[in-house]
């Protein structure tokens, strides 16, 4: 159905064209041979006599014509009172010819590169009427950027693709206090490819419907959406990179290898094959206390709601950057139990910082490396055990003062087999450390920056 809010009926000869599907009475008139109305539910236009009274189309004796040539061209997707903000961008682009209205016809004819960024920086509020926009296969970087008071928008069914940056704000906006008012985003399900960050800081997104078309991502799909609710069904992504980032609302998510779901403190339900992965992204599931800190928002600290890591007997790498870091479940404050690790090499830095609930550990045997707060904070870990462990780095089981449980952290080599980072158990008071099958001496936990318990 076309939506026209103002023009309801156009005639061209002695054809009357009814243009919605609100009650009409046709007077009888000698110019008028034929009336047209708009598609049934089978999807065709239908023809009746023009003396009768037309009150619910679907209710008349009606033969089945085919749809007019020029209805295009007479069909108003939009006017100047029902989106004066749009339309007059549009007009001033040239991509319509009447300041009044656009027919459909116009809005088809129009390409990405017609479209480009002019709706960037602009000050419209919806744009429902985008869908008719059938010309239109990529949104270009920026298209609709900065354009804080558009609230929801019907993308065309042709749109397969999108750049970088086309809805939110930039960082500099944000601490401006510039605040993007976009709550809805459709017409997303044929979109196969996209650049980084689509969505970025739009604070007041509840929902999109990308597909299990979406294949490609580089870089973030969507980053900082605190309000999403529906994302829709990410499960054909088969790029690595980011996925979602700071979307603290959302429960639910389809993860392929190489994807994260960071800084989603809601986030329970997640569909992943922990079985067959080999690498864990950075991030993957974990808070991110810098982004935090510099967004004064702290639903960006927090790690995913999951309580258990199952099993990963493939896993070999949880990945690093140039600091070491990886924070693959960085507080997961919920988080109580990890599966076997059989293949891991390495914990990367933070990997299962600040897990504070974190109680149990499966088997870890070819881990050699503990990385820097590997599991700093990780006050109620019962039990754990590093077979073939020979490095344990800085802040490695660090705990804040007087906040610890009775832990045993126990390693198959000697004392003087591994080599110790700085104060790698600092605050450490409840906490035995056992190597070779042999408790640490008092000077040994000292040198750990722990005190041995009583």
């Amino acid at each position: 159905m076309i939506r026209t809010d103002i023009i309801t009926e156009t005639q061209l000869g002695n054809t009357l064209y009814i243009l919605d599907d609100t009650p009409h009475v046709v007077e009888p008139k000698e110019t008028i041979t034929t009336v047209y109305v708009p598609m049934n539910k089978y999807n065709e236009y239908l023809e009746l006599n023009p003396d009768c009274e037309i009150m619910q189309p679907y209710d008349y004796k009606m033969i089945t014509v085919r749809k007019p040539e020029f209805y295009d061209q007479i069909a108003v997707i939009m006017t100047s009172e029902s989106n004066p903000e749009v339309l007059s961008i549009l007009y001033n682009a040239g991509l319509c010819t009447n300041a009044d209205y656009m027919t459909l016809q116009e809005a088809k004819t129009v390409t990405n590169t017609n479209l480009g960024t002019i709706f960037r920086d602009s000050n419209i509020k919806h744009f429902e009427e985008f869908q008719y926009f059938t010309g239109i296969t990529k949104l270009n970087d920026y298209a609709f950027w900065c354009a804080y008071d558009l609230e929801y928008m019907i993308c065309p069914k042709t749109l397969v693709e999108t750049g970088k940056a086309i809805w939110g704000v930039s960082s500099a906006g944000l601490s401006q206090g510039k605040h993007s008012k976009l709550k809805y985003v459709s017409g997303l399900n044929n979109v196969t490819k996209v650049t980084n960050n689509v969505f970025q800081f739009c604070d007041n997104l509840i929902s999109v419907d990308f597909s299990e078309k979406l294949t490609t991502t580089t870089g973030l799909l969507i980053s900082g959406a605190p309000k999403l609710e529906t994302i829709g069904d990410l499960s054909g992504i088969q790029s690595t990179g980011g996925l979602i980032r700071g979307c603290s609302n959302l429960k639910a998510i389809t993860l392929n290898y190489g994807n994260r779901a960071s800084s989603c403190k809601s986030l329970s339900t997640i569909n992943f094959d922990w079985e067959n992965v080999t690498t864990l992204p950075s991030q993957f599931m974990g808070g991110d206390s810098t982004m935090a800190t510099y967004m004064g928002e702290d639903g960006w600290r927090y790690g995913t709601a999951i309580s258990v890591v199952p099993d990963m007997p493939n896993l070999t790498t949880a990945t690093k950057d140039g600091k070491n870091t990886g924070i693959q479940f960085y507080f997961c404050r919920q988080l109580k139990k990890v599966g076997n690790m059989p293949k891991l090499t390495y914990i990367s830095g933070g990997m299962f910082g600040n897990c504070n609930e974190l109680r149990e550990i499966g088997n870890m045997d070819s881990v050699t490396t503990i990385y820097s707060q590997g599991f700093t904070c990780c006050y109620n870990l019962e039990y754990a055990y590093f077979k073939n462990c020979t490095s344990v780095q800085y802040h490695a089981f660090y705990v804040d003062i007087d906040i610890e449980e009775n832990r045993t952290i126990e390693f198959g080599k000697a004392y003087n087999q591994i080599t110790w980072g700085e104060f790698p158990f600092l605050n450490c008071t409840k906490t035995t450390i056992i190597c070779n099958g042999e408790e640490l001496t008092a000077e040994q936990y000292t040198a750990l920056g722990a005190i041995k318990p009583q």
